[in-house]
């Protein structure tokens, strides 16, 4: 049977897991949940699975593989790591690993940041876009770590969710708005 991730129809915390699963080439059953419509975006769809799949913490995103049952998206990551022969195999692995997750980490958070509540508000997306540029000139690109082509193909696909981003009730990211499109890999600034 195959493995299946849950999580909301946005990319979010589960996007990463997704392309980890995709890069390693494994078939997995992508749970994406629904929320209500608008105006309170509930979040019934998740309720009717929450209590029923046997996980210690029931949240999302959860990654259900055989016996192991986990939530929490760096759970998840490392569980995945370790299954697949991507975790260190010494402490200088293990110190750069550290890093490049907690760089993640405040990438995440500087997005929150930017997107919640008011995306003006000291810099909002913009310093975001620039925060993300510095700290990912530090990082190999596609063409440095692997098949640039495999990678293309799948960002470019419709297995990877191009929008939303973010959920309800970020100003940023959950809606499509007037000064953003999609294109290839992510979202880009149209115009100002």
């Amino acid at each position: 049977m195959a493995p299946v991730l849950g999580y909301w129809n946005i990319r979010s915390l589960g996007q990463p897991t997704r392309n980890l699963l995709v890069y390693k080439g494994v078939e997995f059953e992508d749970k994406r949940y629904e929320y209500d419509p608008p105006p309170d975006y509930g979040v019934s769809a998740w309720l009717k699975d929450k209590f029923t799949l046997g996980l210690t913490f029931p949240n999302l995103p959860y990654y259900i593989d055989e016996d192991v049952r986990l939530t929490q998206s760096l759970a998840i990551l490392r569980y995945l790591g370790r299954k697949h022969d991507l975790a260190a195999r010494n402490n200088r692995e293990m110190a750069e690993l550290d890093v490049i997750e907690q760089q993640a980490r405040d990438l995440c958070l500087a997005l929150i940041k930017a997107s919640t509540p008011d995306p003006k508000a000291e810099g909002g997306i913009e310093s975001y876009a620039k925060t993300m540029g510095e700290t990912l000139g530090g990082l190999p690109s596609f063409q440095e770590v692997g098949d640039g082509g495999e990678a293309h193909e799948y960002f470019t696909s419709d297995r990877y969710a191009k929008w939303p981003i973010l959920g309800y009730p970020r100003t940023w990211g959950f809606k499509k708005s007037s000064g953003w499109q999609t294109s290839g890999a992510g979202a880009v600034r149209l115009s100002k």
